[in-house]
């Protein structure tokens, strides 16, 4: 009796699991007002262009050719000559290149300018060292790893790295090379006066 009792509650479990879909109700909607659109038709008033009612708004149409024959590229001709009237209303120029002016670096200290150029051209040796250092550490420690994601990121940052270092080095040494080009101009001519922007 026990064993009909439970095989009675399971196939009852089991035909309400399996068993035909209920029907649910929708879900309510609040009641509109007479004449307000609802759905797609209230999409529709939001752009005019597309109302698929007889209220939609027409595009402008092109003037129509004559019927002898289609000529080609007659709307691109009219546009083309109203780009061009339009292009009558502005008035565009090249921009004009000023001659450049003297600057007078008489009032540079050519010591200090001289000691800027040694001191930016030690950085730029002391950064040139650090690059090969680092270069070569990374030659003598390669990162052994199977997983490509690591392979991928070790190899970016050895190359930003790299090219960080190598960035600083040649501006440093540029500048270095430029203050002490600038130096020896005052010491040699203390009254000249150079051509800049």
């Amino acid at each position: 009796m026990v064993c009909s009792r439970a095989r009675l509650l399971a196939c009852l479990a089991a035909a309400h699991a399996f068993g035909p879909p209920t029907r649910r109700r929708p879900p309510r909607t609040p009641r509109r007002a007479d004449g307000e659109k609802t759905g797609l038709d209230a999409i529709d008033e939001l752009l005019p262009r597309f109302r698929r009612d007889a209220g939609a708004v027409d595009l402008p149409k092109d003037e129509e050719a004559p019927a002898e024959g289609a000529a080609m590229g007659t709307i691109n001709d009219k546009l083309l000559a109203e780009i061009e009237e339009a292009k009558k209303g502005f008035r565009v120029e090249a921009p004009q290149v000023d001659e450049r002016e003297d600057v007078d670096i008489s009032d540079v200290n050519p010591v200090q300018s001289v000691l800027s150029g040694v001191a930016a051209l030690a950085t730029a040796y002391v950064f040139w060292l650090a690059v090969g250092f680092a270069a070569n550490s990374f030659a003598e420690h390669p990162v052994d790893s199977e997983i490509y994601a690591i392979q991928r990121i070790s190899t970016v940052m050895r190359t930003v790295v790299l090219g960080l270092g190598t960035l600083l080095t040649g501006i440093t040494a540029f500048a270095g090379v430029g203050l002490l080009a600038l130096g020896g101009k005052v010491v040699l001519d203390p009254q000249s006066s150079s051509e800049g922007e």
